[in-house]
């Protein structure tokens, strides 16, 4: 499971891995508790039957920001028509690791996807998300076996307008010299597979498509990073703009559409000269933090509060500044 998409399961020659958009993994329903499609009448819950059974298992789901640019995510904690958000069960936590890609990120960023060697038009995202997996794997444990409650849920919400549709972003990353926004944002469609489907057999390949339904992303603030769900360090002390999304490299074709599942590293200016020769409207690093050592406490205090929240754990945090500082270092001597 990532994002809305399944794996392809109980039916005549599925693909259990399969990602492709127009498959049987993108099939309503998509939330964890009941909802009504209005343009086909169907109604359904992705736990019907354990909540019909009473026996609920705790459940934490978490996606990157990968999965909203693939253009499904938000689906899981919204309903179909994109008017209202949809609550967790009590039994249940969502969670966006905000700026983050699907593919586990490296410092430095490697020149191609290492599982599929693809390349983008601009360097791979470099934040480290484990730390935030740890803590939630924790906390998952605590809730289970001493019934201690995890952080609330924490993802793009429409009631306080963290949710947007994708293009809504696109005036700010056409600001950011070298940044190319996707020129399209493909979206999930209803799919009609045949009157057989019922019983798991496909008679109709490709699938009869029908209307789209309606996705957002996490908005950003005025450096392209984004504000809704669990914030890393690096984007509470920024150095860089990091997307769940990179455009593919020209020389591969269709530069145009995004890589599958990969994100972007937009490092800041590095001092106001060069952020005014470039026209970067984003603040330069030397204009937000006045040495190394006050950018690693910004850091630091990033992390105790990352802590506090139980969104990191303590004995993480010496790792997460060492690498911090290393990413200082990568970025401040224009590697990127």
């Amino acid at each position: 499971v990532a994002g809305a998409r399944r794996g392809e399961f109980n039916h005549r020659f599925g693909q259990p891995s399969l990602n492709a958009l127009g498959a049987v993994g993108s099939l309503f329903p998509f939330t964890d508790g009941e909802q009504t499609d209005p343009v086909t009448g169907e109604r359904g819950a992705l736990l019907g039957r354990l909540l019909a059974r009473g026996r609920m298992p705790k459940i934490v789901t978490i996606n990157t920001s990968a999965e909203y640019w693939r253009g499904d995510a938000s689906l899981v904690h919204t309903d179909v028509e994109g008017r209202a958000d949809a609550e967790p069960l009590a039994g249940t936590r969502v969670y966006l690791f905000a700026g983050t890609q699907h593919t586990p990120s490296a410092l430095p960023p490697p020149d191609a996807d290492p599982n599929t060697g693809g390349r983008g038009l601009q360097p791979f995202n470099v934040v480290d998300y484990a730390p935030l997996l740890r803590a939630t794997l924790v906390n998952l444990d605590r809730w289970v076996s001493e019934g201690v409650e995890p952080p609330p849920s924490a993802v793009p919400r429409l009631t306080d307008r963290t949710a947007v549709p994708a293009e809504a972003t696109a005036p700010v990353f056409g600001k950011i010299p070298g940044a190319r926004f996707p020129d399209r944002i493909e979206r999930p469609q209803r799919l009609d597979f045949g009157p057989e489907w019922a019983r798991g057999v496909v008679t109709e390949l490709p699938p009869k498509v029908g209307a789209p339904f309606v996705t957002f992303v996490s908005a950003v603030d005025g450096d392209g990073n984004e504000t809704a769900g669990i914030r890393p360090v690096e984007l509470v002390a920024p150095l860089a703009t990091f997307t769940g999304w990179n455009p593919r490299h020209p020389d591969q074709g269709a530069p145009g559409d995004l890589m599958s599942m990969m994100g972007s590293t937009l490092p800041f200016p590095r001092t106001r000269a060069e952020r005014e020769a470039s026209g970067d409207p984003r603040r330069s690093i030397e204009e937000r933090y006045p040495s190394r050592a006050a950018y690693l406490e910004r850091a630091r205090l990033s992390a105790m509060a990352l802590v506090a929240a139980r969104h990191m754990l303590a004995e993480d945090v010496d790792a997460v500044l060492e690498r911090a500082g290393r990413l200082w270092d990568f970025v401040t001597k224009g590697t990127l």
